[in-house]
């Protein structure tokens, strides 16, 4: 078994993409990353089991309704930036490159959507440890909700490589969202 998962926060063009990577073994945060576009994305990623993105696998929904996972989980209380039929955010075709760009150079790796947000009301129930060394750096002070959303997203891939993670929308078209 691969012993790290990945997290990645996803922005628009300038903000680029956060990573976080969590060992399984120590269930601790070894590595968060910046990168400025999906160059790069696979590096350190070759013994990844699973990696949890905050962005939707496609930017732009099929059919007319909206997505079930994403009206789960305004039903349980969450604002949401829904998945469109047309003229996507953006941050969600951010999102939607990430995804190819895994699935085109990380195949190995299961890859899945998460919601950090909805998932952070669930960190009660984690055991992982992010070393403030991990975060350590001026330069990482403008974005370190980023990296945090990142470590989120990697404690969601650990929970799905446990078994231990809660699915919404089971039967949604785009997949379900893992918290």
């Amino acid at each position: 078994m691969s012993r790290l998962v990945a997290g990645f926060d996803v922005g628009g063009v300038r903000k680029g993409f956060h990573r976080a990577l969590l060992d399984l073994q120590t269930m601790s945060v070894v590595e968060v990353r910046h990168f400025p576009s999906t160059q790069g994305v696979e590096s350190g990623m070759e013994i990844v089991a699973a990696c949890a993105i905050d962005a939707p696998s496609r930017a732009v929904r099929p059919g007319p309704e909206t997505r079930l996972a994403e009206r789960e989980l305004a039903a349980m209380g969450y604002r949401i930036q829904w998945t469109r039929a047309v003229d996507p955010p953006e941050w969600m075709l951010q999102g939607e490159a990430l995804w190819r760009s895994l699935e085109a150079r990380v195949p190995h790796c299961q890859l899945l959507e998460t919601f950090p947000t909805a998932a952070s009301d669930f960190l009660a129930e984690s055991s992982v440890v992010v070393p403030v060394a991990v975060m350590n750096g001026a330069a990482l002070r403008p974005t370190m909700k980023d990296f945090w959303d990142a470590c989120v997203c990697a404690v969601v891939a650990a929970r799905v490589v446990r078994g231990e993670a809660k699915k919404i929308g089971s039967n949604d078209p785009l997949g379900p969202i893992y918290l």
